[in-house]
């Protein structure tokens, strides 16, 4: 019987097995040419089948009304553009950059239609529930997102209380985007209601490694004949700058995408990297150029359990070394000293021949 996942690792105890992390796994390898589509390096599991994309498609979904928002209100930075690509954690400067975001567009609150929820930030949620205050739709980690579809909306006259509606033709513009980068015309993905309520939409882990190797490393595009999908793409290299410029934007403290950008992972070479973290057990990285990789690496990772930190930085951190951009990690978080080790083994479930461990 064909099944999407597959083991990743498992970890033994005396020789017994106790867990295995199942999931599936791709990374592409760049080509030199942006006509030609990056290819495989590494695949676990059922790559090709219609991946939920979750918060990984935010900087696509930004990037098709971002020339919008720039003509609308040029009072926007670079940094309320980070948050609009977010998974924000709701700390005290996300909620800054959110306030100007709702002053600078002339919004409200009560437009948004994501759920209302108390920060991810752990000390300012504690704070909000010892002093009794309600939960808000704002906290939401998309809500920066949201804000995005709503002034983009609003500056072109629509009908903001209409904009999740998976039918709007406000996000035609994001399937056209897709297909070009993907090298498939009429994208019609399938779609479903994400988490947050707007329509998310389901394209393969392969096609997600290959959005992140091309978000990483592409500069220029060929004219795809189509003047909207080239205007998008032409801000293509602006998404990336912001996006590695303000890594706590994007996710925040304690948040594993923001670690790998903000050089917790010790990566030979000094590649640019972009990571994301999506909902139920998503993370993609985009490698940037490198003296063993010259055209860069996409790399996505699913956990069929959901999300783990533990689990996922494990996985992480040993794609990487294989790749051989990176140290093997700690089979064993750091414990107190004489704490008995020897008999805990980690087993990793894939092998990356061709490349070399430093």
């Amino acid at each position: 019987m064909k099944t999407e996942w597959q083991p990743i690792y498992s970890v033994e105890r005396s020789g017994v097995t106790e867990i295995t992390i199942a999931g599936a796994v791709c990374v592409v390898e760049g080509s030199s040419s942006a006509r030609e589509l990056p290819q495989p390096l590494l695949t676990i599991g059922d790559v090709g089948f219609p991946l939920w994309t979750r918060s990984l498609l935010k900087p696509w979904q930004l990037l098709s009304h971002m020339r919008e928002l720039r003509i609308h209100y040029p009072q926007l930075s670079r940094q309320h553009f980070a948050l609009m690509m977010a998974s924000h954690n709701a700390e005290p400067m996300h909620m800054k950059l959110l306030d100007e975001i709702i002053s600078i567009g002339q919004c409200k609150e009560e437009w948004l239609r994501c759920p209302a929820t108390y920060p991810h930030h752990r000390e300012s949620r504690e704070h909000l529930k010892a002093e009794g205050k309600p939960e808000r739709r704002i906290y939401h980690n998309c809500s920066g997102k949201h804000f995005g579809y709503l002034m983009a909306i609003k500056a072109e006259g629509g009908d903001v209380s209409d904009y999740i509606n998976p039918s709007a033709g406000h996000f035609l513009p994001l399937k056209k985007l897709l297909g070009a980068l993907l090298h498939k015309d009429n994208l019609d993905p399938p779609v479903t209601t994400d988490g947050c309520q707007l329509p998310n939409y389901g394209v393969s882990i392969r096609d997600m490694a290959t959005l992140y190797q091309g978000l990483a490393n592409l500069e220029k595009f060929p004219s795809t004949g189509d003047q909207d999908v080239d205007e998008m793409l032409a801000l293509y290299p602006e998404i990336r700058s912001i996006i590695c410029e303000y890594p706590f934007v994007v996710g925040g403290h304690e948040r594993l995408d923001t670690k790998i950008m903000t050089g917790g992972f010790d990566i030979s070479g000094s590649p640019e990297l972009i990571a994301k973290e999506g909902a139920e057990g998503l993370l993609a990285i985009g490698v940037g150029k490198t003296k063993e990789y010259p055209n860069g690496l996409g790399i996505v990772i699913k956990l069929s359990s959901g999300f783990d930190t533990k689990h996922m930085e494990t996985i992480a951190t040993e794609i990487l070394a294989q790749l051989g951009l990176g140290k093997h990690g700690s089979l064993t978080p750091p414990l107190p000293a004489g704490t008995r080790t020897d008999h805990v083994r980690i087993k990793y479930h894939f092998q990356l021949s061709l490349a070399q461990p430093v």
